[in-house]
């Protein structure tokens, strides 16, 4: 074991591990007890403003940049990032929900698969909507209220156009 109380400064490569680095930092683990990580990072006190315990940035004129790379295979299960708590922000550095997008998505499902939105069942009225499309005035175009009637209903604010073939059919 090694520590360092005041500090580590070296003019090179570290690696922990092995030998003849390929990276600035590079950690070879190759122990298969369950729960080991290969790097463990803990950050703990109070912290006035923001408190980060991992932050990876990357800048630079390079023809693509990632801030950050996760991968797992191999295994029965594989899971390239779980986050436990906390909210997780995409195109924003305020999260206020559980996920958080700011921008375009795009959705794809592999094998004639299905995009599910579901709240837990819990016997109650679901609350919520699921909503597509917003109109020019702000009211979403398409969205399935569940609170409508027994089983909810799909509420249309703005013209639904119908276009199977031509000439389409349009309701106002």
């Amino acid at each position: 074991d090694f520590v360092a109380g005041g500090g580590l400064n070296l003019a090179g490569s570290l690696y922990i591990g092995g030998t003849s680095p390929s990276h600035q930092l590079q950690i070879a683990d190759t122990n298969t007890t369950d729960g080991r990580a290969g790097l463990y990072v803990a950050q703990s006190g109070a912290v006035t403003g923001t408190g980060y315990s991992l932050y990876a940035t990357k800048t630079g004129a390079s023809t693509t940049n990632v801030g950050g790379y996760f991968s797992a295979s191999g295994g029965t299960s594989n899971y390239g990032l779980i986050v436990a708590a906390g909210n997780v922000g995409i195109g924003t550095t305020s999260p206020t929900e559980e996920l958080h997008l700011v921008g375009d998505a795009n959705i794809v499902t592999s094998d004639g698969g299905s995009l599910t939105v579901a709240e837990a069942l819990t016997g109650t009225a679901v609350e919520g909507k699921i909503q597509l499309g917003r109109s020019t005035d702000g009211f979403e175009s398409v969205s399935f209220d569940p609170t409508l009637g027994s089983s909810g209903k799909f509420v249309f604010t703005a013209p639904l156009q119908i276009a199977a073939s031509s000439p389409a059919i349009t309701f106002y």
